[in-house]
């Protein structure tokens, strides 16, 4: 019953934004905006305004342990401070409904 319902979310969630309207497509729209303006915080190691863009139980996934806001923040401070020409570029994003995925290219010597 579970997957069942889920996939109606998901058909429905896929119809409305292959519609290209309503309050689901503008979300999506804001959320890949937020995500987009993350990478930029990143590249122009504005560090103490990364809060600005990540909700406080935000999590960053990279395999199989999770960063929470403060360690995220931590670590982006030691790469850019280690690697000083470290650079993300997006490479796709991928968003639908709350969530967004992007697929970034790390450069730095």
């Amino acid at each position: 019953m579970i997957y069942r319902a889920q996939l109606a979310r998901a058909e429905a969630l896929l119809t409305e934004m292959l519609a290209g309207s309503g309050p689901a497509d503008a979300a999506v729209a804001a959320n890949e905006a937020v995500a987009r303006r993350y990478v930029a915080l990143l590249n122009e190691q504005q560090f103490d305004r990364l809060p600005e863009v990540l909700a406080p139980d935000f999590k960053l996934q990279l395999g199989v342990d999770a960063l929470d806001r403060a360690q995220t923040i931590d670590v982006a401070r030691s790469v850019f401070t280690s690697f000083p020409d470290f650079n993300l570029a997006i490479d796709d994003v991928v968003a639908a409904g709350d969530r967004v995925v992007l697929r970034i290219t790390n450069t730095g010597t």
